[in-house]
């Protein structure tokens, strides 16, 4: 590449070469000194403006690198915004996200409250009918005897006429004076209504 640049002003190098011989050479005349000068002049004038022409076009090139830098510069800024832009917006969404998480994990512990406190329900609700049931259905079937069954030995004397007398005997066996006494009572008042 040094041998083009070498080239690219061989010419140059001659005239100038031949002005500084001519002016070097004691024996060199004016006409002579003259036509060199000549020369030298008329290659100064071209090299002038070959660098008059280059600086043109290297401001021009510098103008244009200058615009390009600008433009550069301006889409980094852009960029950037849009970066800063898109983590803000990245932000929102992952609290966003966080938030409604939460709020799932909440509805879910409220659910599951819920659903074991409906059961925790449904368990004694089911106990209690079971009770009821056995504690009715006992003492009516005859399964279970005992003073819990006097309630169920009443219905039946108000069911049956003719057995009042049996369960009157049997409560006086099983119970005590005064419960005999209270249980006459009931039925004689039961038996006014009819």
């Amino acid at each position: 590449m040094a041998q083009k640049k070498e080239e690219a002003f061989q010419l140059e190098s001659v005239v100038l070469e031949n002005a500084r011989k001519a002016l070097e050479n004691p024996t060199t005349n004016a006409e002579q000194l003259r036509t060199e000068y000549s020369t030298l002049l008329e290659e100064y004038e071209k090299l002038l403006d070959e660098a008059k022409f280059l600086t043109k076009i290297s401001d021009k090139l510098e103008a244009k690198l200058n615009a390009s830098n600008e433009k550069l510069q301006q889409f980094n800024k852009e960029l950037a915004q849009e970066a800063e832009s898109a983590k803000t917006e990245t932000e929102k969404v992952l609290k966003k996200n966080r938030r409604l998480f939460e709020q799932k994990t909440e509805a879910d512990i409220s659910r599951n409250r819920l659903q074991l406190t409906m059961t925790i329900l449904i368990g004694l609700l089911v106990v209690v009918i079971l009770l009821f049931v056995y504690q009715f259905l006992g003492c009516r079937l005859g399964l279970k005897t005992g003073p819990e069954c006097r309630g169920a030995a009443r219905t039946e004397q108000v069911q049956e006429p003719g057995k009042a007398e049996s369960t009157i005997e049997n409560l006086e066996n099983n119970t005590s004076q005064e419960e005999v006494k209270e249980t006459k009572e009931a039925e004689e008042t039961e038996n006014e209504f009819k």
